[in-house]
Order: C-alpha cells, then structure tokens, then sequence
C-alpha cells in the first residue's frame, strides 16, 4: 500500500465563491419570490374586493328602485353594467318574488364570493333581495404574477449585477494575486539567490490580506537567505573541527554511559517512592534464591497492603494517596536496616519486603514493628473504621533444614503464601500481621517433597 498522500484535484478559490454566491441568490430569489406571490396576493385580494363593494354600492339605490317599480330592463341593464368590471366575474340577483336576473360566465357553478342584500325602500330593516357576486379568479391571477414576475426580474438583475461585480473584483484583487503568489512559492529554493516577490497592484491607502502575504514571502525570502548564510558558515566550521571529532566522541560516549547507568537505576526503581520496582525485586529473588542454596541461611518475605486505600482515594483524591504511599515507602525504608534487606513496591498500594538471613520471628518481629510505626504516624483516614491509616502483613519464610524447591519456584511459592496470609490478614480484620511459622514449614516440606 503506497503512503504517498493522495493528489487532491485544484479547484479556484474565485469560482468556488462565485459558486456560493450564486447558490444563495437562486435561494434568495425563490424566498423573495414566495414573499412577494404572498403579499402581492393579500394586496390583490384586498383591492378587488375593495373595488367591487364601492361598485355594488353605487348600484344598490338603483336596483332597490327597479326591484320596487317592478322594471325588469332597468334591472337586468343594472346586473349587465355591475358584470362588465373586468375583477367580477358573475352576478346575480335574487328576489323575494322569486325573480333571478344574471350576467358573466359560469353562473350554474358560481360560488359567491360577496353577498350584498338589496335594502326594502319603506321598512327598515326588510329586504327585496340579494345580490351575489364572484370575483374573476383569472384576472386576480394575472395581476398576481405580473406584479410577481416584475418584482422578481429586478430583483434578478440585481444579482446578476452584483455577481458580476464580485467576479471581477475576485478576479483582478485575489486570483490573479494568489496565481503569481503560487508560481513565486514554487521557485524559492535555499540555494540560489531569490528574488523578491513583486506584484502589480493599483495604489491604494490601505493594507490587506494580499500584502500580508507578500510581506510574509518577503520574511521568508530574508530567513531562506540568512539560511543560507549561515548554513555555509556551519559547514566551514565543521571543516576545520573535523580534527576534534574523535575527542568529541568520546566525550559524548562517557555522557551517554553516564546517562546509560542513570537510565539502569531508574528502571530498577519505582519513580513514586524510591523504593525497588517489581524489575529490581524478580532480579533480586534470582540472585538470593542462589545464595540460599549456596548457604543455607532462611530467607522471609513479607506481603504489605494499605488497608481501605481505594475508600482513600476517593475521599482525600490521588495526590493524597500518593502522599501516603511516599510516607509508607520512607517508614519501609528505616526498617531495611541489614545488608541485603530490600523494600519493593509491587504495584498500587501493595508493598513487599525481602530479608534475606533472618528467620520467621525476625520477619514477624520487624513486621509488627512496621505496622506500629505506620499506626504511630496517625496519618488521618476517615474512610477506615480506625479513623487512621493502617496496613495488613503477610509472612511467609523458608527455614534451614527443609529441603529446597527445584530452581525458581522458592520465591514463587513463598510469594503464594505471603499472599495468602495477606489475604487472611484483610479478612480477619485487617491492622494485623499474619505468620504462622508451623504452616510455613509444613507447607515447605510438602512443597519440597
């Protein structure tokens, strides 16, 4: 699979804003469209209905009087003269006697959109009839879309004139700029001399973003020379230090064993407490399991756990915890006090000593005085039924005169069985050191056995 990046296709930064633009207008067109269809109908609607009850009222008084004298001419010359308006388009009139008189188109289907009752000339009140009237939807309609259609061509011009000047000034202030920018970004090189990037432009009293740029290629024009400059001095100086290279290169081969040996020590040990790390401890238990054999003196180790220290976490937050930790690791250390003694920190909050030479009532002895010392130094836990921190112990010790494990499994299983009084200790209570050196031996012998 090739790691080259892949090859992304050009595309102009003045087409692509012209692109936009023209996107928004079409969507402002349309909106400006709608509006105006919208409004133009309302103003529409209003004016015809406006201009029809002005012209049924002026022949309201009229028909009153041909419906009273009984003249069906006069009436039906009425109904003609109120039809021929081009926004109605039919009438009819009906009255108490059962007369209909009608004009315009339709008038089976006709739905009225105004009904204008014909008043009686004597009582107040009554009425000779009714005059029902319908608009001429296909006039209202015209109206409407000339309005619209007038409305919406400037509007168009509008845009098209601003779009045009936009593609202009795209063109002759940024992509022109922007293309002889790119040409001059791909000569510069640091071994020749460069030239500086002119462009044309006209005069202008202000600064904009193509001049931030040009004085920024002219920044790097001045560090690409000064590069260049110095980098010529570098390789004359290297030239004439050639001679001290070898003396340089033992110098840097003694700072990097230094550090070498500093970088060994850090891995053996763990960066919280300064205690051993697990590393230093599996190397330790190779090297003491030899001697053992070798000398036949006990070994102990002890398994060490801060009792309730995830309750002491939550509650006093991991900087604490890590506070406790280091004054554990410190009150650990003082009690390391034989050649060989080893203070481990396994892992989390759980500890481990290694003594080698001492027997299990050394181990249990030095392992109640630990667990005094730390109940000494009343740090404060209020997640724990003392109210201070405590730790459980657990001891495990192989005893001269049974017989040894095959080679590696001695730590492995006095591991197990620290672990396990560990665990008993945390079940009976916890603040306690579990040792039992019968269940030691026992439990040695039928391993070695």
């Amino acid at each position: 699979m090739s790691l080259l990046p892949a090859v992304r296709p050009f595309r102009s930064i003045t087409r692509d804003i012209l692109r936009r633009v023209s996107t928004i207008a079409a969507i402002s067109v349309l909106l400006v469209a709608a509006t105006q269809t919208w409004l133009q109908y309302r103003t529409e609607v209003a004016r015809v209905h406006q201009l029809v009850t002005t012209v049924t009222n002026s022949h309201v008084p009229l028909l009153t009087v041909a419906i009273w004298d009984i003249e069906p001419k006069v009436l039906a010359r009425q109904i003609d003269m109120i039809a021929r308006h081009p926004e109605i388009r039919t009438v009819v009139l009906s009255t108490l006697t059962g007369q209909t008189v009608s004009a315009g188109e339709d008038v089976v289907a006709m739905v009225p959109d105004l009904v204008v009752p014909i008043p009686h000339p004597r009582t107040e009140g009554a009425t000779l009839g009714e005059l029902a009237l319908s608009y001429d939807r296909q006039q209202l309609q015209h109206n409407i879309l000339m309005s619209v259609v007038m409305a919406t061509a400037k509007f168009v011009a509008f845009i098209l004139v601003v779009c045009a000047v936009v593609y202009r000034v795209m063109v002759f202030r940024l992509n022109r700029p922007l293309r002889q920018i790119a040409e001059y970004s791909q000569q510069l090189s640091p071994d020749r001399d460069n030239p500086p990037l002119v462009i044309r432009r006209p005069e202008r009293q202000w600064r904009d973003e193509i001049d931030l740029v040009l004085e920024g290629f002219e920044t790097l024009r001045e560090a690409i020379a000064r590069y260049s400059s110095e980098r010529d001095k570098v390789t004359a100086e290297l030239a004439r230090e050639r001679d001290q290279l070898e003396q340089r290169v033992e110098e840097r081969t003694r700072e990097l064993e230094d550090n070498r040996r500093e970088l060994f020590l850090l891995s053996r040990t763990d960066h919280l407490t300064g205690l051993a790390n697990r590393r230093y401890f599996d190397e330790a238990k190779g090297i003491e399991e030899r001697r053992a054999r070798r000398s036949g003196l006990p070994i102990s180790l002890i398994m060490i756990d801060v009792d309730y220290f995830k309750a002491y976490n939550d509650r006093y937050g991991h900087a604490r915890g890590d506070e406790c930790l280091v004054q554990l690791a410190t009150i650990m250390k003082d009690h390391c006090r034989r050649a060989g003694d080893l203070a481990v920190r396994l892992g989390g909050e759980e500890f481990a000593m290694l003594l080698p030479g001492q027997d299990a009532d050394s181990a249990r002895d030095l392992a109640e005085r630990l667990r005094q010392s730390l109940l000494d130094a009343r740090l404060p836990h209020e997640g724990s039924p003392l109210g201070q921190v405590s730790v459980s112990i657990g001891c495990a010790t192989w005893q001269p005169g049974v017989s040894l494990p095959a080679g590696g499994e001695l730590f492995d299983r006095l591991l197990s069985l620290a672990d396990k009084r560990l665990y008993q200790a945390k079940h009976s209570g916890r603040n306690q050191v579990v040792a039992a050196d019968a269940e030691v031996q026992e439990n040695a012998s039928q391993s070695g056995s």
